[in-house]
């Protein structure tokens, strides 16, 4: 009786049949397919609480699935977002669908969007296949898909090479919401390659990117520690000039050593030519700005 009130002229009268067919535990394939129908039902209100009870089901069929995930492209948005979590309620989902999912980072619905942050957030790797097709929603899409797509790439437990070297890319050439989604990325990784370090620390002299590019090399304390003595000290210091009108900085030259104390503690590298360190400091320190002072100022015998 129940699943025959599916078929009802009455949109209400297949609502809550639909409604109280999912709030049983299990269901027979022949009710099952009953409810897939109303997934083509002329009311989203219907086609929504069909993909619901389709949820609650702790597995399956093919032909099921099948039947969700072509609601990815349903044009009422809770019909959307809710194909995405019933697909994100299974334990494995084919590159297909993830790939369908993926576009879902692209919806014009902030709830879908994040239904799929979620799902594809939870899956415990991803192909190379599939994180490509990501970076592109990331470089290509609108500000809340380029943070969705971050989101979801920050929560993989490993990215590939190409992947990385992608997220510097966007870092150096991107728009702001993509150069920080990107940075984001980055910094998400408890380890970096050196090369891929070594491309960051590039971006130290970019207008554009170096505020984040720092950001990001922090985090890599024993790298960023080569940055004290080396080629990058004058932008570099510009940089963390910035950030000394907001937080206690200082950077002085102490027994030979570059030493730079932030608010996490303090970094130090040997100094070769410590009077050559010392005019670029000079060099790169603006006029206006006296040689002593509060947060980073310029080098000497510590006091």
């Amino acid at each position: 009786a129940m699943v025959a009130r599916l078929e009802d002229e009455g949109r209400d009268v297949r609502l809550a049949a639909v409604e109280a067919l999912g709030n049983r535990s299990s269901l027979s394939d022949e009710i099952v397919r009953a409810i897939i129908a109303r997934l083509e039902d002329e009311n989203w209100e219907v086609r929504r609480a069909a993909v619901d009870a389709l949820g609650s089901q702790s597995s399956l069929s093919e032909k099921i699935f099948k039947a969700v995930a072509a609601r990815l492209e349903d044009e009422g948005w809770y019909a959307r977002m809710a194909a995405v979590r019933v697909l994100g309620y299974q334990s494995s989902l084919s590159d297909e669908i993830l790939k369908a999912i993926v576009a879902r980072l692209g919806d014009s619905d902030r709830y879908t969007q994040e239904a799929a942050v979620d799902v594809l957030g939870s899956q415990s790797s991803l192909s190379n296949e599939i994180l490509k097709a990501i970076v592109a929603q990331l470089e290509d899409g609108g500000h809340y898909t380029k943070r969705a797509a971050a989101n979801v790439l920050g929560s993989q437990s490993s990215l590939s090479n190409e992947i990385l070297k992608a997220m510097v890319a966007g870092l150096k050439n991107g728009d702001r919401y993509t150069q920080e989604a990107a940075a984001d990325v980055l910094g998400s990784r408890s380890s970096l390659s050196d090369e891929i370090l070594k491309t960051i620390a590039v971006l130290l002299e970019s207008e554009r990117a170096s505020s984040l590019a720092e950001a990001v090399l922090r985090g890599h304390r024993k790298f960023y520690s080569t940055l004290l003595s080396g080629p990058f000290v004058k932008p570099l210091y510009r940089i963390l000039l910035q950030h000394s009108f907001e937080e206690h900085w200082s950077w002085y030259v102490e027994d030979g050593m570059s030493c730079l104390n932030m608010p996490d503690g303090v970094i130090k590298a040997y100094v070769g030519n410590e009077q050559e360190f010392r005019d670029m400091i000079k060099e790169a320190r603006p006029v206006d700005i006296p040689p002593i002072g509060d947060g980073v100022h310029d080098v000497g015998e510590r006091r």
